[in-house]
């Protein structure tokens, strides 16, 4: 609330004079709330560009997801291929041939023999196996690392007379990734040994 100016009496003229009563620092109401809005908007501005500042000078975060196992929708394999020269088994994947979602992920995976290439999963990953439906002629999955395809193969069934001229595994067995069905029976570069996937077990050890 603004104070009221008050008068006095001026003995020597014999006038009554009003008392001279302060400015307000900003000579007026009007004036300072001008003054509080205009740094108002200066201090947003600051806050938006140091905002701009942080983010444009922070690398991006690549997402890592780690050891994945897709199942692929196309169908596979194609026996309608004639002559020794074709492969039947061969997997020429991209990411929209996956299914959504992984069928195994790294928290299924206990231990992963490289040398070996033996894949050790855990107890409810080997349940949720049991499930699954192998066809005799196998079900081409893919190995997936941070999202990016690494290489197809086959997850094998275990009374299955066919065989397979690619990398294959029996999953409900021992799950290890072999090349060639049987060991004569090849075609092509063996895809297991890729070393971004050595690379990344390193890593993690």
């Amino acid at each position: 609330m603004q104070k009221k100016c008050t008068q006095n009496y001026n003995e020597s003229t014999g006038y009554t004079v009003p008392h001279k009563c302060p400015s307000p620092p900003y000579g007026s109401t009007t004036a300072f709330m001008r003054d509080v809005v205009a740094n108002l908007k200066k201090m947003k501005t600051l806050i938006l560009f140091l905002s701009i500042m942080t983010f444009g000078l922070t690398p991006p975060q690549k997402t890592e997801s780690g050891i994945e196992i897709f199942q692929v929708k196309k169908a596979y394999p194609d026996f309608t291929k004639k002559g020794k020269t074709e492969c039947y088994y061969c997997l020429d994947l991209k990411t929209e041939d996956l299914f959504d979602k992984p069928l195994l992920t790294g928290k299924d995976i206990k231990e992963f023999d490289w040398t070996n290439q033996q894949i050790e999963l855990t107890e409810e990953a080997r349940q949720k196996l049991k499930d699954l439906e192998i066809p005799l002629q196998g079900l081409p999955v893919a190995m997936v690392l941070n999202g990016e395809m690494i290489y197809g193969f086959w997850f094998w069934n275990e009374v299955s007379s066919f065989g397979c001229d690619r990398a294959y595994t029996y999953p409900r067995l021992d799950f290890k990734i072999k090349f060639g069905l049987p060991k004569s029976n090849t075609f092509g570069h063996d895809p297991r040994f890729d070393e971004r996937l050595e690379k990344y077990l390193n890593e993690k050890k």
